[in-house]
């Protein structure tokens, strides 16, 4: 289910297990690793000014709440 891009909450659920901490616990080795593409992401979003097409909002500081 993991490599299918389950959530682990569901995984838990549909397994029956007590806490969200055992399904982890148990399975979590089975998570296909992300670290590529979350590395890629933080690179690209904190990277602003070279990524064509991307725009990046920011709270205007005129504004009152």
């Amino acid at each position: 289910m993991f490599k299918e891009g389950i959530h682990p909450k569901v995984v838990q659920e549909i397994l029956g297990l007590a806490s969200i901490t055992q399904t982890l616990d148990t399975y979590g080795n089975m998570i296909p690793s992300k670290q590529h593409e979350v590395a890629a992401l933080m690179d690209e979003l904190m990277s602003p000014n070279e990524v064509p097409n991307r725009t990046i909002f920011a709270p205007d500081p005129n504004k009152k709440p």
